[in-house]
């Protein structure tokens, strides 16, 4: 799998090359709001410059999604834990415990017949 990488690296890297050296002549002005360029620069740098940005954008923005997902997953995880101590506490509790014990529902009823 690592050689499939390597060749796909190497291949993106001579195209790149390649199209650096065949607009090496051209030039391009930048112009941003009020901000100018004093000279012309490279279309090949403009280019790679943009694509830079937009890489560390994307970057910027996966990091942020994926600390997200992770303070998402440590929620889920604790909410799991207490549901687990939880059940675990249930499955404890012996039949008889849980049962309503009949002293204390016949003493209630005879309380109510009583009065």
């Amino acid at each position: 799998m690592w050689v499939i990488r390597w060749i796909f690296i190497v291949v993106a890297v001579i195209f790149l090359i390649g199209f650096a050296m065949q607009n090496a002549a051209v030039t391009v002005p930048i112009k941003f709001y009020k901000w100018e360029t004093v000279n012309a620069l490279p279309l090949w740098l403009v280019m790679y410059a943009s694509f830079v940005a937009g890489m560390v954008f994307w970057l910027i923005v996966s990091i942020v999604q994926v600390l997200n997902l992770r303070k998402q997953a440590r929620q889920a995880e604790k909410r799991a834990d207490k549901l687990q101590a939880e059940l675990k506490r249930l499955r404890n509790v012996s039949v008889e415990d849980a049962m309503i014990p009949e002293k204390t529902a016949s003493s209630s009823q005879k309380e109510s017949s009583n009065d």
